[in-house]
């Protein structure tokens, strides 16, 4: 309570406004007595030398003339404090108050409005897709923030893009936060469908056909083309007597191992281009304010080659409090171009290391690489990595069987209308 009233005391003192003064002379003692019987209040008493250093109201001021001459001291006033002697000062600098003013009311003005946009989570989802989305639906820098409906804005976002899980829209001083969760991309498609039959993915021989469900076209041994029926999921329902009553639709669902061989190219350059720097630099520097920039620079640059670079930063009171105001620069970088020959181990190297990134690729689908018969040429200026490689691919053509017809008999066949989709 003692400290809470010391501090209140301060801040009523600041209020009203003090004064720190100085008393020299052989009355000092004296002084200070007389104005502690007249009820004039002092602090911060401090003795420096052969003077005494304190402070007194103002009003007090006013009554210590007499006691001065009475005790013979000299009273000088050393500087002032509190609210009444800023507003002095501030009376003579009226375009600074003014500016101070129309600042504050600018802000309060400016915080009703988006001023930045942060996107969180997305992975396969861009940032620019998501502005892109927003601006489609009045949503972007300038607007205000009272017109911005998150909750629809959250759905919006769910039907634009089926692959987000969950979407959180806020705002955050200035700025407005978009926080996504994608879903976890499958390796291959996980559509369900109804009913459906599997077809070759390409030409090749069948290895071997493991049916759980279906009726197989093929045999281990066969030789097929791309697109052609392995194994249907329209099975006919046989009578007693042997004929076919009808069909019934399933999903096909077997294990069926296809090796097929295709054609790989890779070329690369036996020449190549570095780039050398002079060491000269030409800089230039941007203000953007809403959607205008302005440009400074000393003089433009007019080099044969160079490599520009730009960034900008947009201005922020304090977190997520953002201004419409951005600060940039831009530099240029002047180079020269050296024509090199690299080793031609290395561009082999590199031949066969494209060629590995491919192969691991395929393997991430199920698709194993069994043979490469594969040579290193040269062709003009060029490398060339060709030849033939050889596979085994577990992932057949998926097709839908259209139910509507799937089981209508046509000169003793059936016909089915089919979508594609890889598995």
């Amino acid at each position: 309570m003692i400290n809470g009233g010391i501090i209140l005391h301060s801040y009523f003192r600041s209020f009203r406004g003090y004064l720190r003064i100085r008393i020299k002379g052989y009355g000092v003692t004296r002084f200070i007595n007389i104005c502690s019987k007249r009820g004039i209040k002092l602090w911060d008493v401090e003795k420096d030398n052969e003077e005494y250093r304190l402070c007194m109201t103002v009003p007090d001021f006013r009554k210590i003339p007499d006691i001065v001459r009475k005790t013979g001291v000299k009273a000088a006033i050393v500087s002032k404090h509190g609210l009444p002697f800023f507003f002095a000062k501030m009376s003579y600098r009226k375009c600074f108050v003014i500016g101070a003013c129309l600042c504050f009311v600018g802000l309060l003005y400016m915080k009703n409005f988006i001023w930045a946009i942060e996107t969180e989570g997305n992975v396969s989802i861009t940032d620019d897709m998501i502005l892109d989305f927003l601006e489609e639906n009045d949503v972007e820098i300038g607007s205000k923030i009272s017109n911005v409906d998150s909750e629809s804005l959250e759905k919006l976002f769910r039907k634009e893009f089926p692959d987000i899980t969950w979407v959180s829209v806020g705002q955050e001083g200035t700025a407005l936060t978009i926080d996504i969760k994608e879903r976890d991309v499958a390796l291959y498609d996980e559509k369900e469908y109804l009913s459906s039959s599997l077809y070759a993915p390409h030409d090749g021989v069948i290895m071997s056909v493991v049916v759980r469900s279906g009726l197989s076209q093929v045999k281990a041994g066969d030789i097929v083309t791309a697109g052609q029926l392995v194994v249907d999921g329209v099975l006919p329902i046989i009578k007693t007597d042997g004929t076919i009553s009808g069909y019934n639709l399933v999903n096909a669902d077997a294990d069926v191992i296809l090796c097929y061989t295709e054609s790989y190219y890779d070329e690369i350059s036996l020449y190549a281009e570095e780039k050398i720097y002079t060491g000269n630099v030409s800089k230039e520097y941007y203000l953007r304010i809403g959607n205008q920039t302005m440009q400074f620079h000393w003089f433009k640059p007019e080099y044969e080659k160079c490599e520009f670079t730009q960034s900008f930063y947009q201005i922020k009171l304090w977190e997520n409090f953002y201004l419409p105001l951005w600060i940039g620069h831009g530099e240029y970088k002047e180079y020269v171009l050296n024509r090199i020959k690299p080793d031609k181990k290395a561009l082999e190297a590199q031949l066969y290391e494209n060629l590995d990134l491919f192969l691991e690729s395929l393997e991430e689908k199920g698709v194993q690489n069994i043979q490469k018969d594969v040579k290193i040429s040269t062709g003009g200026s060029m490398l060339i990595l060709s030849g033939d490689l050889t596979f085994t691919n577990p992932n057949m053509l998926r097709k839908e069987i259209d139910a509507s017809i799937g089981t209508e008999l046509e000169n003793g066949q059936y016909n089915s209308i089919i979508n594609g989709d890889e598995r």
